[in-house]
């Protein structure tokens, strides 16, 4: 069964120019829905409960949530750093499942049924078994097929998130062995969203999350932690070509809308080179092809102080049948949300 698919891109202030990207849907405001605070993180692979650097609870790895399994310690544990990923110190163990062709984690947010969740599986191998033969195994959601859990090398960190309306109070996270090797799971996180927020049109099939880019970071910071993030997204750091950098240190109020964008996010941005130039933004880099359904999400704001009576416009560009006009208005959040049906190719300029 195919998935939706969700892209998320943090363009923030704006340029008075063209952008090769995503269109259309004005915010709405709404009350805010979600009950902050009360994320679920599973340490898989741990007996005992912890906090870590960021001041974010982890739960022990047990019958609470799993009936079976195996729990390990990777091998590669001096390859693994706080320069490379942000929970690096959650990768150091794992759970295997070697019985069984389907094994599955039981979430039981206490938010219950028909709420909007934000689902993360991490991967570690490690080379946890000392056989350096790294596995792959099918990542399904409830009865959802998600993807198929592929990684390169005994070290490397797979992240795959996927954002679910539950139309129960318990969410099913399975690994399905299909011998290709055992199936594991490193770290398994959950984290409430607004109702209002991620939602597919067209089914109600889990949305699968490709990225979230901050446009405009220091190139010293490879990703915004979601630590300052009260939703759980975290921000990896972008650089686009034919821009400049270019930020403010002003207190910014962005909690009245309902994305909630970190301060870190809105204080970034990027703009082109001069004013008659346009910013291209390759979005089939990440994975966006014409076999799925894609929502895009463009956030904006211009912390930028104009003349009177000014205002930034632009144009964003997906093809040449996909057009929308932008206006923005100071320190004023504008997000675009944009669906793209399945068998449409977008420009890859």
């Amino acid at each position: 069964m195919k998935i939706a698919v969700l892209w998320i891109v943090a363009l923030l202030a704006s340029v008075p120019s063209m952008m090769d990207l995503p269109k259309s849907a004005q915010v709405v405001a709404s009350d805010d829905d979600t009950d902050t605070g009360r994320e679920i993180s599973i340490d898989c692979g741990v007996t005992q409960e912890s906090e870590d650097t960021n001041g974010f609870h982890h739960v022990a790895d047990n019958a609470d949530v799993v009936e079976s399994g195996e729990i390990h310690n990777i091998s590669y544990k001096d390859a693994l750093d706080n320069s490379q990923e942000q929970v690096w110190e959650q990768m150091k163990t794992l759970r295997s499942f070697p019985e069984g062709k389907r094994n599955c984690y039981t979430l039981k947010p206490k938010q219950g049924k028909h709420n909007n969740y934000l689902i993360r599986a991490y991967f570690s191998y490690g080379n946890y078994d000392n056989k350096t033969s790294i596995p792959s195994f099918y990542l399904y959601l409830g009865v959802n097929f998600l993807e198929e859990i592929k990684l390169q090398t005994v070290d490397v960190i797979r992240r795959r998130t996927v954002i679910q309306m539950s139309p129960t109070n318990y969410i099913d996270v399975c690994l399905v062995n299909v011998g290709k090797g055992i199936p594991f799971i490193s770290l398994l996180e959950l984290w409430p969203l607004s109702n209002s927020i991620y939602r597919a049109t067209s089914s109600l099939l889990p949305l699968r999350l490709l990225t979230c880019v901050n446009l405009g970071m220091s190139e010293d910071l490879k990703f915004i932690r979601y630590a300052d993030d009260i939703y759980g997204r975290s921000w990896l750091n972008a650089k686009i070509n034919n821009s400049e950098r270019f930020y403010t240190s002003e207190a910014i109020n962005s909690d009245v809308k309902e994305y909630k964008l970190p301060d870190e996010v809105l204080r970034t941005a990027v703009r082109a080179l001069n004013d008659s130039a346009s910013i291209y933004i390759n979005l089939t880099s990440i994975g966006f092809t014409a076999d799925s359904e894609h929502y895009v999400y463009l956030h904006f704001f211009d912390f930028e102080e104009h003349s009177k009576g000014q205002v930034r416009s632009m144009e964003i560009t997906f093809t040449d049948a996909i057009r929308e006009p932008v206006t923005l208005r100071y320190q004023v959040v504008y997000t675009l949300v944009k669906r793209i049906p399945k068998g449409v190719l977008i420009d890859q300029t």
